[in-house]
């Protein structure tokens, strides 16, 4: 049953005149994502309005299998416990690259310090806290033309190379960090690798340096990644020139430096794994959780929402009709929690026959905002999908289910709680018609 409200005679006769003044003037306007029917009807048709926001919304909370995340020029690294989700661990696998080939260390080389530094991209989530890290030699081989996912793992050898002692590192996001030769580097994780690992890269067999194809056939590349339980998720710039391995060294003649570099010809990926509690953790058995109270979305392929719209065929029986404007409405449960930051923005999706995530035909019009971005006012994301709703009702759109996505998704871990239905400021569909 639609429950329906008539726009032109909720109020006085002087109130409906000014409404319909008013939404001529907007939508001389030409701004087609504030018009009410803008996007689906010409504006001498939009007359005898109608609304409704009783179609019922069965709601999910859906587990991501994976995501693509290689090649990119963030990478995660990090672990933190969300209270109402559980534990999200990232880490980096890359290959580094000569900065020169055919490098000649020079007579008596002898290591200095090599250090790994990874440039902070200014943001964070979770606890900004010390974490105890790790970083390992990838033994297998991995490639900058192939495609690698989110739960990819890599092949590593068994030793450790930071440093003995140096593992624990703060993480601090907004301070310059200064060198003790007088230099400064914006924020970063900076790790001391050891110095057997600095002698063994000098004395890689020669051929090694003679260009970078066979550099990668003798050193595969690093994984980094944390050791910690819960001090937070920090992205890292890989591209820029600052996130290096750098090996400090002399040898009869003078002081050197030597760089191996992360650029956009290195192979590179962020593994994420999650190990759902409290709120979500039947997630670690099951594939989706009930979402009819409160529901999920957490970019670094964790979880999304799933809206199904069993009763938006019910529409077909009021006979000839127009959808004018159909808005999704989504609250979110605590539009005050800093501590945990949620997205600026989601994306709202659709699935094929095959299961495989499609964009909204409201997506890919013309002239038409579908929204999205929080909006604090309203304290909710709020999606135009007028031409969704629309086609499905005419039968072209066949798949009358939707998914909440996060917007950076393989490069955040961002969350954000949502109000599901059945709460009295919930989830709801709110469809403007006319007759």
């Amino acid at each position: 049953m639609i429950q329906r409200t008539n726009l032109l005679h909720w109020r006085s006769s002087a109130t409906a005149m000014f409404l319909l003044l008013f939404l001529a003037v907007i939508s001389a306007c030409n701004k087609p994502e504030d018009s009410i029917g803008a996007a689906i009807q010409p504006e001498d048709e939009l007359l005898n309005l109608n609304q409704t926001d009783t179609l019922s919304l069965l709601v999910s909370v859906v587990k991501e299998d994976s995501l693509r995340a290689d090649e990119l020029s963030l990478g995660l690294i990090g672990n933190y416990l969300d209270p109402k989700i559980g534990q999200t661990k990232a880490s980096i696998n890359t290959q580094i690259r000569l900065s020169a080939a055919d490098v000649d260390f020079g007579t008596n080389a002898v290591v200095d310090s090599i250090v790994l530094t990874l440039i902070y991209a200014d943001l964070f989530y979770g606890k900004q806290a010390p974490q105890l890290f790790s970083v390992k030699e990838i033994t297998e081989d991995f490639y900058l033309d192939s495609t690698y996912y989110s739960n990819r793992t890599f092949e590593t050898a068994p030793d450790e190379l930071i440093e003995a002692g140096r593992a624990f590192q703060e993480i601090n996001v907004q301070d310059i960090v200064y060198l003790a030769d007088g230099d400064s580097l914006p924020p970063h994780l900076r790790l001391r690798l050891s110095d057997e690992f600095g002698m063994r890269m000098m004395t890689l067999p020669e051929e090694a340096y003679s260009d970078n194809e066979t550099f990668i056939s003798n050193f595969k590349g690093l994984n980094i990644s944390s050791l910690s339980e819960d001090g937070g998720v920090v992205p890292v710039d890989l591209l820029s020139g600052n996130s290096r391995v750098r090996l400090f060294y002399h040898n009869d003649l003078d002081t050197l430096t030597y760089d191996f570099t992360i650029n956009t010809q290195c192979a590179r990926t962020t593994h994420l794994e999650h190990d759902f509690q409290n709120d979500l953790a039947g997630l670690n058995e099951l594939e989706s959780l009930d979402g009819s109270l409160n529901t999920f979305v957490q970019a670094g392929a964790s979880v999304k929402t799933r809206i199904d719209l069993p009763t938006i065929y019910d529409f077909n029986e009021i006979g000839n009709f127009a959808i004018n404007r159909a808005e999704l409405i989504v609250p979110v449960s605590n539009p005050n929690e800093f501590r945990y930051p949620f997205q600026s923005l989601l994306f709202v999706l659709s699935e094929n026959e095959e299961g495989n995530a499609v964009a909204l035909p409201d997506q890919l019009g013309n002239g038409v905002n579908i929204g999205g971005s929080y909006n604090s006012s309203k304290e909710a994301y709020v999606f135009n999908i007028s031409r969704f709703v629309q086609r499905l009702l005419t039968g072209e759109q066949d798949r009358n289910v939707l998914f909440l996505v996060s917007n950076n998704a393989s490069v955040s871990v961002n969350r954000v709680e949502l109000n599901g239905p059945e709460l009295e400021n919930g989830m709801r569909l709110l469809i403007t018609y006319s007759e």
